[in-house]
């Protein structure tokens, strides 16, 4: 009896433990998200209602993309060369109210990725941002080689150039955000009324971006900068001291390290992209940008201004 008792038992933990797996997998694949969905959210309230959404998933391009939200429609859906892309178009009309939605996926068989993507409100309206114009004294700043706000950032062991050296001149010297607002007064007193930084968005090549202009992620301020937080802070102070923050980020320029270099969505993604693909995998160096290795991006993608 006492092993009847034991066996019963094994087979109740059994099927216990199977059951909570299959709750689990079931569970997992009802919150699955896709690998990337470019911008990563955007507003309401802008004049231009279009807005295109880049899509980065093992086979997502066989999937059929679907929304319900209240003034959020699909418009056309792209497929690329490579199946691991959707192009989604869509309109979002000027009554749309800000909040979060679900985009489904939903492939042939029937199977469904469920993103969730938010629609912000507008800080302030569009008019009420005032730009730079002839009447300014600009000054341009390389933020890595301006000053060293903080120096608990100087290196990322996770990112793929983690040497600082001030006597190299290709390699990071340290500075960041930080150092540029702990310096604003100096820079007011010299007489400029804008600020000018190179590019601060991630650039996570290995060696030779210290400028920003190698962008490996768009949407992330470059953690040897500071973070998101830091960028508005600057901003806040400039704008106390009646100066100006330009921002500046070249959309169509990208770093070899680019998550998208290792899966490009067309064959004409890239300049000199048919040697860029012969020559990466390959031993040889790749030719078709010497030295800092930036690609132009050569298809046109639908912006919002």
């Amino acid at each position: 009896m006492l092993s009847v008792s034991a066996t019963l038992r094994d087979k109740t933990i059994y099927y216990e433990k199977i059951s909570l797996l299959l709750f689990c997998l079931a569970f997992s694949f009802l919150n699955a998200q896709v690998n990337r969905i470019e911008p990563p959210n955007w507003w309401t309230g802008l004049k231009n209602e279009n807005l295109q959404l880049l899509v980065h998933h093992p086979n997502i391009g066989k999937t059929t993309p679907k929304i319900s939200y209240e003034g959020v429609t699909i418009e056309k859906v792209h497929q690329a060369k490579s199946p691991n892309y959707l192009f989604i178009d869509l309109k979002i009309d000027e009554s749309t109210k800000p909040g979060k939605f679900n985009i489904i996926f939903e492939s042939e068989k029937g199977k469904k990725i469920t993103q969730s993507y938010e629609l912000k409100p507008k800080s302030k309206a569009s008019e009420d941002f005032i730009g730079f114009n002839s009447s300014d004294a600009i000054y341009l700043i390389t933020p890595d080689r301006f000053a060293n706000g903080n120096e608990a950032n100087d290196v990322v062991k996770t990112m793929n150039e983690t040497e600082l050296d001030r006597t190299h001149d290709y390699k990071r010297h340290g500075g960041d955000i930080q150092g540029i607002i702990n310096r604003i007064d100096y820079i007011k007193n010299l007489g400029f009324t804008a600020i000018w930084p190179t590019p601060v968005l991630t650039n996570d090549m290995k060696s030779g971006s210290y400028h920003g202009y190698a962008m490996t992620d768009f949407y992330q301020v470059d953690p040897r900068f500071g973070t998101l937080a830091d960028y508005k802070n600057l901003a806040g102070k400039l704008q106390q001291n009646g100066m100006k923050l330009i921002m500046d980020q070249v959309a169509n320029h990208c770093g070899s390290e680019h998550w998208w270099m290792k899966d490009l969505p067309f064959a004409d993604w890239v300049n000199y992209q048919e040697l860029y693909e012969k020559e990466k995998n390959t031993s040889l160096p790749i030719t078709a940008e010497p030295v800092i290795k930036t690609y132009t991006l050569l298809r046109k993608t639908k912006r919002n201004g």
